[in-house]
């Protein structure tokens, strides 16, 4: 999970060194059970904001959401426009270069949390899998009808909207995020994800912890899933618990040792949906991208019929609705 620790200092120092501040900002020096010093974090935020790694992934579009409370998701349907079409794909070079800088100034840290310095080089060559997941796009984006209108409709709608891409249809993420958006009867915002991350936020986390377990059940997660297993099988294989647990203390006691991969396919045997890792997306969604470095060939879903949207359940994915 070093990774986490790592992207959070990204932000936060770049957010500062957009707005033209000399001094960098507070930095965490814990994250999870994760030291992160001085010296680590300047490591960080040399290769999120200098050289070739801040010209090939578009760091810079996320800054503003650590200085302002402001909704995120235009802002990372924006990243996910420069990623997927606007900005040259890293190579192999600069993404080793970026890897050892971090792994030479974080050497510390590393030995103190256990971690091999070979994890770092992992999460830098992890970028085509990142990439690709990023650039997914669905053709049936959440509507305020979906799931028979049960979440209603959100702070910010998708359709015909032009602040959002609609390049070979809707961000999965952006589509995802939406209609997390209208669970929670709120803009995501970095505090309020930080409130509930942190459980500071008991509302949000009362709501978090009633989710039900098939929200899984969506075209969009399976595509990811399966563009990340058939390259990395142990995530799949990871304890759904062991996720959440690194970010929550409460976790559902339903989940048991449940891993990923079973949690998928146990849950949305009635779609049906499954896991086959054939390099097939599920129909409906797609890979939008330029230049993908991504080594396996994948074949995109089959277009959805026009007019004819994927069935929508008129039970709700979310155990309640919100208050």
């Amino acid at each position: 999970m070093f990774h986490i620790a790592i992207a959070t200092a990204v932000l936060a120092a770049g957010s500062a060194l957009a707005q033209g501040q000399s001094a960098l900002p507070p930095l965490p020096s814990m994250i999870g059970p994760l030291s992160f010093s001085p010296q680590c974090q300047q490591a960080v935020i040399g290769v999120a904001t200098q050289g070739a790694l801040a010209q090939c992934f578009p760091f810079a579009d996320l800054f503003p959401l650590l200085s302002t409370n402001t909704f995120i998701i235009p802002f990372l349907d924006k990243f996910q426009t420069d990623l997927c079409y606007n900005y040259p794909t890293c190579s192999q070079a600069t993404l080793t270069a970026a890897a050892q800088t971090v792994a030479q100034g974080c050497a510390e840290d590393l030995k103190k949390d256990g971690i091999a310095a070979q994890t770092i080089i992992d999460i830098f060559s992890a970028y085509p899998i990142v990439r690709e997941v990023l650039c997914l796009k669905t053709t049936d984006p959440y509507t305020a009808k979906s799931y028979g209108g049960f979440l209603g409709a959100p702070p910010i709608p998708i359709v015909g909207n032009p602040i959002y891409n609609s390049t070979d249809g809707t961000f999965c993420l952006t589509s995802v995020a939406t209609q997390l958006s209208a669970y929670f009867g709120t803009q995501l915002t970095v505090p309020y994800l930080a409130g509930l991350v942190s459980g500071q936020n008991s509302t949000a986390l009362a709501l978090a912890t009633s989710i039900n377990p098939n929200i899984v059940c969506n075209t969009c997660f399976f595509a990811a899933l399966e563009i990340v297993d058939l390259i990395i099988p142990a995530v799949g294989n990871t304890p759904v618990a062991a996720v959440i647990q690194f970010f929550m203390a409460m976790v559902p006691k339903s989940l048991g040792a449940t891993t990923i991969n079973q949690l998928f396919d146990w849950t949305c045997a009635y779609k049906p949906l499954s896991l086959v890792l054939d390099g097939k997306l599920p129909n409906g969604v797609s890979v939008s991208i330029v230049n993908s470095s991504y080594p396996i060939p994948i074949s995109n879903g089959q277009p959805l019929p026009v007019n004819c949207q994927a069935k929508r359940e008129e039970v709700s994915l979310f155990g309640r609705k919100r208050a």
